[in-house]
């Protein structure tokens, strides 16, 4: 008997009737042929452009699951699934949860109503060891990733292979990895020395873009991440037709991002350095499951049970465990005060074999309290 693969089986059997009963079809030849979808993003310039990496974080947030509206987000555009739409990577189901922004996905569907998803390139994980000399720098990936280094780093990282950058004030180390599906790929760059003080990287994001900066009397170029020394800096911005701007800030962690809008003349508005967030002072609690490190968006948290501060937009969370297989998920937290309360499916062991997974898979849960 002849293979029939399973996602044109389920096509048949179940989307097809759906299609006919949903739009009126008299006939199976009146249903639509599938349409391919291929989402990515590069991010080529983002090394020379800072702004670049906050327009990737907000227009390309990927797809992020909502169980309650059962819907998913690319960019600007909001697309919806039903009970019956098929999620699979590498020919088994998977829940729409366990999508992470490094994915390649191939969408079908008419309109914005999603019949299949399909993950056609997934993703590994890329750990850093040994990466004391850099802490504070930062470290791209290939052309087109860039994330700021902090200890014990855990980077959830699309299949292929690539140039490991990392750089600090001092020093540039490269190295090359590949990583493949749901692997865990480590570098160590030991050999190298830490030879001068704790720094951390500052990413400013000033309006308008053509201010000259200052920091501690000294001109800098802020197109690309600025490496600090920890402590009190006092930051200079002068443009034609804004007010000047001063002000002294402390550098107190690895990496930041610093929002600046001058005030015009012509305006009697004050600078700000951020907007009001709903989420200031909640956090967002992981109960589940016990004894698994915790890494959002690639920046270790701690050992679940364990929370971290509440800030509205998309998260990757990284679970991983000695003697099981590292996972991630994509969650959506909304700009609302309260807290979080998340937890997540059992970790399965490394020796167990993969198991067929449903739509009905447990997803994460959350709950809000004021």
């Amino acid at each position: 008997m002849a293979y029939v693969p399973t996602l044109k089986t389920q096509y048949k059997e179940q989307i097809m009737p759906a299609l006919m009963k949903e739009f009126g079809y008299s006939s199976v030849m009146q249903c639509p042929k599938l349409t391919k979808i291929v989402i990515n993003q590069g991010m080529g310039q983002a090394v020379a452009d800072k702004k670049l990496i906050d327009v990737a974080q907000e227009e390309l947030t990927l797809i992020a699951g909502d169980e309650s509206t059962k819907s998913v987000v690319i960019g600007q555009t909001t697309l919806n699934y039903r009970d019956y739409t098929v999620v699979t990577s590498g020919g088994n189901l998977i829940s729409i949860a366990q999508i992470v922004k490094e994915d390649e996905l191939t969408l079908r569907g008419i309109d914005d109503k999603l019949y299949s998803i399909s993950v056609d390139n997934g993703h590994g994980y890329l750990e850093l060891t040994g990466i004391d000399a850099f802490v504070g720098g930062y470290v791209t990936l290939g052309s087109s990733l860039l994330y700021g280094v902090t200890q014990d780093m855990m980077l959830t990282v699309g299949v292929g292979t690539y140039d490991v950058e990392l750089q600090s004030a001092d020093m540039t180390a490269t190295k090359k990895v590949t990583i493949k599906k749901d692997a865990t790929s480590t570098l160590d760059f030991s050999e190298y020395k830490q030879l001068s003080a704790k720094k951390g990287v500052i990413n400013f994001s000033v309006t308008p873009e053509n201010a000259i900066m200052a920091i501690d009397g000294s001109e800098v170029d802020y197109s690309k991440p600025v490496s600090l020394t920890y402590g009190s800096h006092t930051l200079t911005l002068q443009a034609n037709h804004y007010e000047t701007y001063t002000e002294t800030f402390t550098v107190n962690s690895d990496y930041k991002t610093k929002v600046i809008d001058m005030t015009s003349t012509s305006s009697s508005t004050t600078a700000k350095t951020t907007s009001a967030s709903l989420t200031n002072g909640y956090s967002v609690n992981i109960t589940a499951p016990s004894g698994a490190a915790l890494y959002v968006d690639s920046v270790y948290i701690g050992v679940v049970p364990c929370s971290f501060s509440k800030s509205s937009g998309n998260k990757t969370i990284t679970l991983s465990q000695s003697g099981y297989n590292t996972v991630s998920y994509t969650i959506s937290i909304p700009n609302t005060a309260g807290d979080m309360t998340y937890a997540f499916p059992d970790m399965t062991k490394t020796s167990e074999t993969a198991t067929v997974q449903t739509p009905t898979v447990t997803t994460p849960t959350a709950t809000s309290s004021n």
